[in-house]
């Protein structure tokens, strides 16, 4: 019978660099697993086998420095290799990998999946707990199921922190805009007959200089003009402001008091400010980003802000194996679930997303695809072929150009065009052959 595994530590005060020292082989390299959490780390220093040796336990931030001196001071007294293998848990272990890399001392990554998976297999229990964890990091470390964990380089975390800004503006300014659309079905509902508020300024501008379809009928086309050009710098188009005036003179929305105008006139005032931010952030990425090819290369695909976001968080497509590995690190790529104990599992059982890695690179490319399947005619008859979108599930139509628009990504980047064409079968959907592709093969 299996002797049950047991599962203490010592502090990182308590335990001496003598005390580890003595429990490895002279010249044996140290394995470290360490379970991170955001202040009682865990960390099972293990032979090159994978068994623990010893578990040590160290507070963050106070201790961390002494547990980073006990194992720089281990490697260096009998020459020793350490290293260290961790689990990218957001963020919370940033800063002992900055500290390890710092000391000299090599860090790997231990995907999450696998020591998910490994936690019953390492004991023959499910159960999960800091002190099993470090060790099953360590022992998956010690079967090589890690690999290095690279620093990103200063370009990158550059623009992840302009993307973060950019955010911080985009997603208040996305609530404002949803707050304002039932403000003005109440009182003036034929507004958005005329203007869309999703990102053009023009309406803004007009309903902070104008909040009220009263106000908006007591103003002349000059006056309505002018307040546009103030905001817009650009002449408005004429029947636009005309149908505005006639319809504010004729509206069936409900009468608004002092304090509702003045909603709409401050709400209004909000949106152009932060549009304004983040237009200035936007600015700020593209200078940035101008000179890195990778970006430039995937910008007239998906936009610049996009292209950024994607060399970012998952670096340059070209670097990927395949189409397909890119895929998985967006967490595009689909994942089944079969249990016995599901009634609904079977060969046909739905698929979804996996879902790993960073959701800003979805949530972009998700807006990218938005954005293509509302310009490119192939890319639109595509989407609406889909079985999803026929069964009014939208959502899932669009995920599925999201996850094509995310393949071909990878092709862009060496150089190809972007050909909605060669992404999706345009015969079949209705669209006929190019005169020149007609006369290529007429040629062969």
């Amino acid at each position: 019978m299996k002797k049950k595994i047991q599962y203490r530590a010592v502090s990182v005060e308590q335990i001496s660099l003598e005390q580890v020292s003595a429990k490895f082989a002279a010249g044996a390299p140290v394995l470290v697993g360490v379970d991170v959490a955001k202040r009682n780390f865990m960390a099972a220093l293990c032979d090159a086998a994978g068994e623990t040796v010893v578990r040590v336990r160290f507070e963050h931030p106070a201790q961390t420095p002494r547990f980073v001196s006990l194992l720089a001071e281990l490697g260096a007294a009998s020459g020793r290799s350490v290293e260290v293998a961790m689990e990218p848990t957001g963020t919370y272990g940033d800063a002992l990998r900055y500290r390890l890399g710092s000391a000299g001392i090599a860090v790997f990554r231990v995907s999450n999946k696998h020591v998910h998976d490994g936690k019953e297999i390492f004991d023959s229990s499910p159960s999960k707990h800091d002190g099993k964890d470090a060790s099953v990091i360590g022992w998956l470390h010690a079967h090589k199921r890690s690999r290095r964990w690279e620093e990103l380089c200063p370009e990158r975390r550059k623009v992840r922190a302009l993307v973060a800004q950019r955010d911080l503006y985009d997603e208040p300014l996305g609530r404002v805009i949803t707050q304002m659309e039932p403000l003005l079905a109440r009182h003036f509902p034929e507004f958005e007959a005329v203007y869309d508020l999703s990102q053009r300024k023009t309406p803004w501008a007009i309903l902070e200089a104008f909040a009220s379809p009263a106000q908006l009928a007591r103003s002349s086309f000059e006056e309505v003009a002018q307040a546009i050009k103030d905001k817009v710098r650009q002449a408005p188009r004429v029947e636009d402001v005309q149908a505005l005036l006639k319809a504010s003179r004729s509206t069936t929305g409900a009468a608004m008091e002092f304090e509702e105008v003045e909603l709409v006139r401050r709400m209004s005032a909000e949106v152009l400010h932060l549009m304004k931010l983040r237009r200035e952030v936007e600015n700020k990425i593209a200078k940035l980003t101008e000179d890195i090819k990778v970006v430039g290369a995937l910008r007239p695909c998906i936009g610049p802000v996009t292209a950024a976001v994607v060399y970012a968080y998952l670096g340059d497509p070209k670097s990927y194996s395949s189409a397909a590995a890119l895929e998985k690190a967006a967490g595009l790529n689909l994942v089944e679930s079969s249990s016995g104990t599901d009634p609904n599992a079977h060969n046909d059982a739905p698929r979804r997303i996996s879902k790993r890695g960073a959701s800003v690179v979805r949530q972009y490319l998700y807006l990218a695809a938005l954005r293509l399947v509302q310009n490119d005619p192939i890319v639109k008859a595509w989407y609406q072929q889909r079985r999803s979108f026929k069964a009014h599930q939208k959502t899932k139509a669009i995920v599925a150009v999201v996850r094509k628009l995310c393949r071909a990504l990878f092709h862009v980047a060496q150089g190809k065009a972007f050909n909605a064409r060669e992404l999706f079968d345009a015969v079949r959907l209705g669209f006929p052959v190019p005169e020149a592709k007609k006369e290529e093969a007429t040629a062969n």
